[in-house]
């Protein structure tokens, strides 16, 4: 069964549609976000927590660093080779929860128990540096290797700096990750 993810990473908040089959899954945010407002439940802030020790989670302590700020921080980078770290585990956090939201949905969940599963990834790119193919293809590494990062326990920092210098092509996913235009990961 082909389960394609569509991230719309937006500046102040994210969407994630999720389309198994033909079943089509928004993704309700409200276990992470505690919002249970109709509109609230299907969007998470952008913004990931950075822990003293250098992990990167959405728990807000009191002695972790908010970091905001991650697409926009990311297309001023493109061209260069320098991690993204917070917009890495950010997404990170996003695809891990999205998965698991999947497999935990009442009705889609138990379609896939014996089902093999082929992944696809869509990234949400503003429509002006989408033009820009060094700005698709940072978008992509990112989604990449976030989608890679999704499946271990570790978001540390120099745990997320290795795999982005370490930058494997094969990460589970059927296809490379697809990097549209903002409007149309909306839609």
């Amino acid at each position: 069964m082909v389960v394609r993810i569509g991230v719309d990473f937006g500046t102040a908040f994210t969407k994630v549609a999720i389309r198994a089959g033909v079943d089509l899954v928004p993704v309700d945010w409200s276990a992470v976000t505690g919002d249970e407002s109709p509109t609230g439940r299907y969007v998470t802030p952008g913004f990931v927590c950075r822990t003293p020790d250098g992990e990167y989670c959405w728990r807000r302590l009191a002695e972790s660093d908010i970091q905001g700020n991650l697409k926009l921080s990311v297309i001023e980078m493109a061209g260069s080779d320098e991690c993204p770290t917070a917009t890495l585990a950010y997404l990170a956090l996003v695809i891990r929860y999205a998965r698991a939201f999947l497999y935990r949905h009442p009705e889609v969940g138990r379609k896939l128990v014996a089902r093999s599963l082929r992944w696809e990834l869509n990234v949400g790119c503003p429509t002006a540096p989408h033009e820009r193919p060094e700005v698709v293809e940072l978008f992509r590494r990112i989604a990449r290797i976030a989608w890679r990062l999704a499946g271990v326990d570790d978001l540390r920092e120099s745990n997320i700096a290795a795999t982005w210098r370490n930058d494997e092509a094969d990460v589970g996913l059927e296809t490379e990750p697809g990097v549209v235009p903002e409007f149309v990961a909306q839609i």
